[in-house]
C-alpha cells in the first residue's frame, strides 16, 4: 500500500502539458504573445520589449535568462556582462563578457567582449581570441574558462588576421 502510494505521488510530479507538434516556420503575434514553430514544437512566448510583438516580430531586447525566445544570442537585459542564447525556447546563459564593452550589439550583430577570467562554452573550447583588457594578451577557452595563452612582445598588439590571431 505504501509503495503504490510513493509510486503514485512520484507519477503525479512528472506529468506535462503535451507539446503541440507544428510545421513551417510562420509566427504569429496575438496581445504582446508570439506563437512560432521551433523545430517542429509549437511554442508561445511573451514578447516584453517596448516594441511588443508586431507583425511576427517578437520585441525580446529586455528579455534576461529564464525568458522566452525565438532563436539566436542576445545580451542579458539585467547582467550586462553576460551573453545569452536561445534554446528550445528559452534564454540561456552562454557566457560572460567582462571586457570593456561587455556584452554589445553593433549592426545586428551581438558581440562579447572578453577577458581574462570570463568563462568558456564547451563549443569554443581551444579557440584562441585577443584579450579585450590587455590587448598584447591572447587567452586561449580552456575547461570552461578564458585563461592567458601568450604575450605579445615589445610593443605588439593582438590582432585578427590571416584566418588566425598575429601579434602586430
Amino acid at each position: 500500500m505504501r509503495a503504490a502510494l510513493l509510486a503514485l505521488l512520484i507519477l503525479a510530479g512528472c506529468s506535462s502539458a503535451p507539446q503541440t507538434q507544428c510545421t513551417g516556420s510562420s509566427a504569429q503575434c496575438s496581445g504582446s504573445a508570439l506563437t512560432f514553430c521551433d523545430k517542429g514544437v509549437e511554442r508561445t512566448i511573451t514578447c516584453k520589449g517596448p516594441s511588443g510583438c508586431d507583425a511576427g516580430k517578437c520585441d525580446t531586447s529586455t528579455h534576461t535568462v529564464g525568458e522566452g525566445c525565438e532563436v539566436g544570442s542576445q545580451c542579458d537585459a539585467v547582467v550586462t556582462t553576460r551573453l545569452l542564447s536561445c534554446v528550445s525556447g528559452q534564454l540561456r546563459s552562454f557566457r560572460t563578457c567582462s571586457g570593456p564593452r561587455q556584452c554589445y550589439s553593433d549592426n545586428g550583430q551581438t558581440g562579447c567582449d572578453v577577458t581574462i577570467g570570463d568563462s568558456c562554452p564547451a563549443a569554443y573550447e581551444a579557440r584562441y581570441f585577443c584579450d579585450s583588457v590587455d590587448t598584447q594578451q591572447v587567452v586561449k577557452c580552456t575547461d570552461g574558462g578564458v585563461f592567458l595563452y601568450s604575450t605579445c612582445s615589445g610593443a605588439k598588439n593582438c590582432a585578427s588576421g590571416d584566418g588566425g590571431l598575429i601579434c602586430l
